[in-house]
């Protein structure tokens, strides 16, 4: 008779754990905070330590966080170390720029790519713990991209082909945005695509333009395209492809796409003003507001003509009012 196959009290407790670690309830949270502790006191895995910092951040639970964070670190788990500088850098509280530096230090030391990655990032936005310096965010870059890991070379060379932009050395950032497509990292086609489009760095080409665009359908690059049947830039107008390609890029959240949607409807006389309140909640929740309404409203009226503005704009009031009674 063949022998039943004991599972191990850690891989228990553990499986336990992450499931309950998916909930947002403050009762299985703290379920769950229950059992990954069980789990740890058999094993002390990377894996369960960050399922209980994940847990204790849902909790809101700063202190508990911290404890977990560092307890990884200070085991050698390199996905710590970059957790444990973002937060003595982003914390309020807990700002502490040598203690952030100590831990991305050692990440960097193991080679960690995510270390040079997100220290990058503070140093190209700034926080609290350190100021703005996109020479240092750069240099971070270079060397994150040097360590040539497959997985991570396509962000840093769109993160280095952004702050060249910035800098206006379009060419060196063209150059870099194709490399970050050629590892597969399709978030850069869009801005090379506008290059080409606007012959920036690279000469002015509208059939790699959008071919870029067509690449990887993004929102970003959905909302693009649709402009470009919709002003009839480098092909003949189209506005229902155009139309597609805005639903598109609506259904993904995209609020300026969201707010030509519901101008198409009425440009069509659907008369279905549930469905136009729909594009506008999408649009006023993905951060459109009554402040920066009139600028896409001059793009309706441009594209659409005034008549279709003018009726958007009584209904997107009419709506904004009332979510204002509403909250």
């Amino acid at each position: 008779m063949a022998k039943t196959k004991q599972i191990s009290p850690y891989y228990l407790f553990y499986i336990k754990g992450i499931n309950e670690a998916k909930s947002n309830s403050q009762v299985e949270l703290r379920q769950a905070v229950d059992h990954l502790e069980k789990a740890l006191n058999f094993k002390e895995t990377e894996e369960a330590l960050h399922q209980l910092a994940i847990c204790y951040a849902k909790l809101n639970d700063t202190t508990m966080y911290k404890n977990t964070i560092v307890r990884g670190a200070e085991l050698g788990f390199k996905l710590f170390y970059s957790s444990c500088g973002l937060f003595y850098a982003n914390n309020r509280e807990n700002a502490n720029k040598d203690e952030s530096l100590r831990w991305f230090n050692k990440g960097i030391e193991e080679k960690d790519p995510k270390s040079y990655a997100d220290l990058a990032q503070l140093f190209m936005r700034g926080c609290f713990a350190f100021n703005p310096d996109f020479n240092q965010a750069e240099l971070l870059l270079q060397k994150g991209f040097s360590l040539n890991n497959q997985k991570w070379n396509g962000y840093f060379a769109f993160q280095i082909a952004n702050l060249c932009y910035e800098k206006k050395l379009y060419v060196i950032a063209a150059r870099y945005y194709k490399k970050a497509i050629d590892y597969c990292y399709f978030l850069a086609t869009n801005n090379l695509a506008l290059m080409y489009r606007d012959g920036i760095g690279v000469r002015q080409d509208p059939e790699k333009y959008m071919e870029l665009l067509m690449m990887y359908l993004n929102p970003d690059n959905a909302f693009e395209i649709a402009g470009v049947f919709l002003t009839n830039q480098f092909t003949p107008p189209d506005e229902d492809i155009a139309f597609k390609y805005f639903q598109y890029a609506a259904s993904k959240g995209h609020p300026a796409a969201s707010i030509m949607c519901a101008a198409f409807l009425i440009e069509k006389n659907s008369g279905d003003e549930t469905l136009i309140n729909r594009y506008l909640e999408i649009a006023f929740r993905n951060g459109i507001n009554d402040e920066n309404l009139k600028k896409h409203f001059d793009d309706i009226e441009i594209a659409l003509g005034k008549d279709v503005s003018q009726k958007l704009n009584k209904l997107a009031e009419k709506y904004w009012n009332m979510r204002r009674s509403v909250a």
